[in-house]
């Protein structure tokens, strides 16, 4: 069929493909008409540097661009300076390293979200002995006013969780209701507290009882422990003022000094609301993936998801939710309390140490490299427990991740439940997580990865200051299947890193825990495990693109990549060459987070 064009519109046309051609010509053709306002220049040019890209190839290149909070060049000198306005802030990096933004998986301690948020705070408790702990309680409760709440943190001490109960404390404080923290899952209560909440915590089945006379001792543990947790803390009076947003916004800074950009763990609504105020300030320094601790050990939970809807996903670049989290089915590895099938050679009390499970429960049976079917493995998993939790969070939409998993036998239960979950719905490009990652065996790895589930890692419990009870109990057991970091990789479960802990040192945190896995060596200079040992690589893999993996934030953060937010950490020395050994004496310069400076070493 044949068209025919009038007059009219073949002008049209024409302008139209003259139009075009313009468009088409080179910048430096048309400079001169082009408006100032549609000229939009790099902010911000670092050149003359060592700029580890950590994307697929692990580039090097020389310089970076950075426009509207985003890297918009990365290459040469040449072609970075190229880019160049005349307002754009150029930094010659005089050959020092550029890496991405680190990023911890697991932070929940740098979260303004404390147990007991609202209470007195009578500090943490030593305990050497009975009389000794009941005058440490009696001089926190001189803070107090009559009748107020006092919280104690007590954790993991034998005193405590042996030798005493509620009636101890009634001679210090019988009016005061006291609260002491014994473990992540169990608290230990006066006589004075109880008696407020006993009505709301026995139908739980969480408290102990005395065996002689039959009645609640004080000792109270798992969804007993979640409802005191989340329904008896107070928020602070007038939370969105200071000084509880000038103590996150203090955290968050400390972050920064470590070259930290991005912040996720597990928090409860506190935490999550102070964070939240922050961002809508616009005072956050670091993008923070609060994990709601919300349905962790709730006997409500499906009432809880069902009210709440599915939240996993909602925030912003700032300010996201990855999913919520629920509680360990086992404990501590270097205090005895993880289900593991690694059998300790002797336990902690054999040195004066702490004996204690904090389920309650004598784990292993006697002769046999296994666990016992104890009651704390039964609690775990059925109608309302965290197993079934799991379930109930998937089918609402939710994501698990945040969740702390010692033992191989923790974490075959932990993926028991995923598998379960993913039956009905599939947990692919969702975002699951479980951290820790104590010991694995190949089996547990292989599982995850099929699952499209992350495993987080973290550094402390073998190569920290405090992995001396766990060398007392495992000795070389220690070699085997502890931290397996490399296994992690090869099963391209993409391993994250965790940094709490390794934050509390005057090094970077970041720098110290891939130092640990690089090496496998602890603080007194011995080896554990060489043959799970990383590259220098992958090391920084896991602080940055994995761990950005782990919350759903790869495609933003993680990687100096154009396109992404231009999050980024400058160090004072060669990381690809300076001795494994001497990784964490490097030293973070400045610290970016989209691009603008939040950390000068220089100016502190």
């Amino acid at each position: 069929m044949r068209v025919l064009f009038g007059r009219a519109q073949q002008v049209f046309l024409w302008s139209i493909i003259v139009s075009s051609i313009v468009l088409l010509a080179p910048a430096g053709a048309t400079a001169q008409s082009i408006p100032a306002e549609l000229v939009s220049y790099p902010e911000l040019i670092l050149h003359n540097g060592k700029i580890l890209t950590v994307d697929d190839a692990f580039s090097s290149r020389q310089a970076v661009a950075i426009r509207d909070s985003r890297f918009l060049k990365v290459g040469t000198n040449q072609e970075v300076l190229n880019l160049r306005g005349p307002a754009t802030q150029v930094i010659d990096l005089q050959g020092r390293t550029v890496v991405p933004g680190f990023i911890d998986t697991h932070g929940h301690g740098h979260f303004v979200s404390p147990r007991g948020a609202g209470l007195v705070s009578g500090g943490s408790l030593t305990c050497e002995s009975v009389d000794s702990c009941l005058e440490e309680v009696q001089a926190g409760v001189a803070k107090a006013q009559p009748g107020e709440w006092v919280r104690f943190g007590g954790v993991r001490n034998d005193v405590l969780i042996n030798q005493m109960d509620r009636w101890d404390f009634d001679k210090v404080s019988p009016n005061n209701p006291i609260w002491i923290a014994t473990a992540c899952c169990t608290s230990l209560l006066n006589t004075a507290a109880w008696e407020q909440v006993k009505e709301r915590l026995v139908e739980l089945e969480g408290a102990y009882k005395d065996a002689e006379s039959g009645e609640a001792n004080g000792h109270i543990r798992g969804q007993a422990n979640g409802v005191l947790d989340h329904e008896f803390s107070r928020w602070p009076e007038r939370w969105w003022e200071d000084p509880t947003l000038e103590e996150q916004r203090e955290r968050l800074r400390n972050l920064n000094t470590h070259g930290v950009t991005m912040n996720g763990g597990r928090t409860t609504g506190l935490g999550v609301s102070v964070l939240n105020e922050l961002r809508r300030r616009g005072e956050l320094t670091v993008r923070v993936r609060p994990i709601i601790e919300f349905a962790m050990l709730n006997p409500q939970a499906e009432a809880y998801l069902k009210r709440v809807g599915n939240l996993t996903g909602v925030g912003d670049d700032w300010f996201k939710i990855p999913g919520m989290t629920v509680s360990a089915p086992d404990g501590q590895t270097n205090e005895g309390g993880s289900m593991s099938t690694v059998v300790p050679r002797r336990m902690l009390d054999q040195e004066g140490g702490v004996p204690w499970d904090m389920f309650g429960e004598d784990r292993y049976l006697a002769g046999e490299n296994k666990w016992a079917l104890s009651r704390q493995d039964l609690d775990w998993k059925g109608p309302g427990t965290e197993y079934e939790t799991i379930i109930l969070a998937n089918h609402y939409g939710w994501s698990i991740a945040g969740m702390h998993t010692q033992g191989d036998i923790g974490a075959k239960m932990v993926l028991e439940a995923f598998e379960e979950a993913n039956q009905e719905r599939s947990l692919q490009g969702r975002h699951f997580g479980f951290d820790h990652g104590m010991i694995r065996e190949d089996e547990d790895l292989q599982r995850a990865a099929r699952l499209d589930v992350s495993n987080s890692f973290h550094s402390g419990y073998v190569f920290g200051p405090g992995n001396r009870g766990q060398i007392y109990m495992f000795g070389e057991e220690l070699h085997r299947n502890f931290s397996p970091v490399k296994s992690a990789v090869l099963f391209n479960v993409k391993p994250g890193l965790e940094l709490e802990g390794a934050l509390d040192s005057d090094r970077v945190g970041a720098l110290v825990a891939i130092q640990r896995f690089v090496t496998r060596t602890d603080e007194q200079g011995r080896v554990w495990g060489a043959r799970q040992a990383i590259s220098r690589e992958e090391g920084l893999r896991m602080a940055t693109i994995w761990n950005a993996g782990y919350t759903g934030d790869e495609d933003l953060v993680g990687s100096i990549e154009v396109g992404k937010l231009a999050d980024m950490v400058v160090l004072d020395g060669d990381y690809m060459t300076v001795p494994e050994d001497k990784i964490s004496d490097l030293h973070v310069d400045l610290t970016f987070v989209g691009g603008k400076i939040v950390y000068d070493r220089l100016k502190e």
